[in-house]
């Protein structure tokens, strides 16, 4: 499974280097790393996708679980709170939300 990720990876960056401001490019880059637990890369793609199209939910999405897996809880806590300016039923970030609230206090 990991080859087809390293495929689509690799398809995805052309793409970006023929057309830089493709956001579905940056998206499904990041998508691809994200599958493969490159944390550090999906980071990267997704932010590219946010810097071109800040109402870009979806990346805004990812991103969020990223910063929370990466232990940034108060950076998840500002990008899903964002989300929920655009779209306030959406109770799954709201419980994320509360969720790394704790956590993040536990940190300290």
């Amino acid at each position: 499974m990991q080859k087809k990720y390293e495929k689509a990876i690799s398809v995805f960056q052309r793409i970006i280097d023929k057309y830089p401001n493709t956001i579905e490019a940056y998206y499904n880059l990041g998508n691809s790393y994200f599958r493969i637990n490159k944390w550090n890369e999906a980071r990267d793609a997704y932010e590219a996708a946010c810097e071109l199209d800040p109402t870009f939910l979806d990346a805004m999405e990812n991103l969020g679980v990223i910063y929370a897996n990466q232990k940034e809880f108060h950076r998840a806590i500002d990008i899903w709170g964002k989300i929920l300016e655009y779209d306030p039923k959406r109770v799954d970030l709201k419980k994320n939300i509360e969720k790394a609230v704790k956590l993040k206090a536990g940190q300290k």
